[in-house]
């Protein structure tokens, strides 16, 4: 490396000026001792750059030793960031949802560990841009350090040996932050006690197949006794989640749900959604088969036998129960093309009318089957589904959310001791022991032997 050479050239000028010096016919001791002291200064710089690949390989042969790499500290870091970024999220969607509410006044505790978060967060990103400034340049700035260290008269000789020093402690400092914060971590985690339920559910039709977005209503207790406290749609797989930051469940819940679709509402089964269960099946049996914007409603006197569905045709056989007609209704949203509808392979005629749902669109028609089997054949050109224009209703309860928000204020708190105060009494640790060491190398202990 260059730098290394020039440092050679300037501590060999500083041995050859100690020499000159301390050969000078002065009689004075103080200029003879800066002489030794010149030399001295020249042979330790030497000594210094012919250490540079020890010095500088040195850092990996003691972390190996540790049994720690920066691989895995780098890890630990990016794991913690994943966390605060979550839980950032997490805190200001609450925070957004509960700023229009009657618990608006939980506002200012989660904007309070909003705030704690980010604070952990730019201490996070201060130790990544430290760390990997140190990674990247610690060999450059041991030679600088070097270069420093080489001057002569002393003129950057403590600054040098800081270099020198921050580099090797930091290189090998930061990969063994991970176990000095841990080691402090279990006496600070918050305490949760409150299990928050997270329920996973799919809204299908007769036979188990997805109602994409599927809007449903929830009840506290039964249904029309009362105003429904949630409003939530499915996605276009017909899946739906209850909590998991999109609600705030109390311990124990028993919901009633209605499921609206495409203008009609349906009792699902079951009725219920409680908190004893994490997946929930809620079956519209009142649609027997949904295709390409095509939904076929079940008769109340006749129960489907079988149903194909496929993107450009539904195929579906009826049974009366009771051996008299019965009347299939068939709903389509109005971009689906080119439908015909026959019955046992007869063209069968159908006069549509008109609806609308959450802004959708809808036709509907009747046709009447007078067989107590018949086959309804339904041929069309599908669509995708077609979100519903509503506003969605999450449920929160005032027990679970203060719960939640002095949980989420407790881990806050957590984050500022594992995440800003100990990586920043870590650091200044670093710094401290840096500046000892380069006490050391400068020459600034001396030892004294008797």
């Amino acid at each position: 490396m260059n730098l290394l050479v020039i440092a050679m050239n300037l501590a060999t000028l500083t041995y050859f000026i100690g020499v000159l010096v301390y050969a000078l016919p002065v009689p004075y001791k103080p200029m003879k001792r800066w002489g030794v002291r010149l030399i001295i200064d020249a042979i330790s710089a030497a000594v210094l750059i012919s250490s540079y690949t020890i010095i500088t390989e040195l850092g990996d042969r003691i972390l190996d030793v540790l049994g720690v790499s920066w691989s895995i500290f780098h890890r630990w870091l990016t794991e913690r960031t994943t966390l605060l970024v979550a839980t950032f999220s997490g805190l200001t969607y609450a925070a957004t949802l509960v700023k229009h509410t009657a618990y608006s006044f939980m506002a200012s505790p989660l904007n309070l560990a909003l705030t704690y978060i980010s604070l952990a967060l730019s201490s996070i990103k201060m130790i990544y841009f430290l760390s990997g400034f140190i990674l990247t340049y610690h060999k450059e700035l041991i030679a600088i350090g070097i270069l420093l260290y080489s001057i002569p008269f002393r003129i950057g000789k403590g600054v040098g040996a800081f270099l020198v020093s921050a580099a090797i402690i930091m290189y090998i400092g930061f990969p063994l932050m991970p176990a000095f914060v841990e080691s402090f971590q279990t006496s600070i985690e918050p305490n949760i006690t409150t299990e928050y339920r997270i329920v996973h559910g799919a809204v299908t039709d007769y036979y188990g197949k997805a109602l994409p977005y599927a809007v449903l209503k929830l009840y506290s207790y039964e249904i029309d006794e009362e105003e429904e406290i949630g409003i939530i749609s499915s996605d276009s797989k017909g899946r739906f989640i209850l909590g998991d930051g999109f609600d705030a469940l109390p311990r124990k819940f028993n919901y009633s749900v209605l499921v609206s679709y495409m203008g009609y509402v349906f009792k699902p089964i079951p009725l219920y959604i409680s908190d004893n269960v994490d997946q929930v099946n809620l079956t519209v049996r009142g649609i027997t088969c949904y295709s390409g914007g095509v939904a076929v409603l079940t008769p109340y006197n006749a129960v489907p036998v079988v149903c194909i569905t496929g993107q450009d045709g539904i195929s579906v056989t009826f049974e009366s129960v009771d051996d008299e007609e019965f009347e299939v209704r068939i709903l389509k949203l109005q971009q689906v093309g080119n439908i015909e509808l026959a019955i046992n392979g007869y063209v069968a005629n159908c006069e549509w009318s008109h609806l609308t749902w959450y802004n959708i669109n809808i036709s509907e028609c009747s046709v009447v089957i007078y067989n107590k089997y018949a086959e309804l054949e339904i041929s069309f050109e599908g669509v995708e589904p077609v979100k519903p224009d509503i506003e969605e209703k999450r449920i929160f309860e005032v027990e679970s959310l203060w719960d939640l928000v002095f949980a989420l204020l407790s881990m806050g708190l957590a984050f500022i001791y594992t995440l800003v105060f100990m990586p920043g009494l870590y650091v200044a640790m670093l710094l401290a022991m840096s500046a000892s060491f380069a006490r050391v190398l400068g020459g600034g202990v001396r030892l004294k032997f008797l």
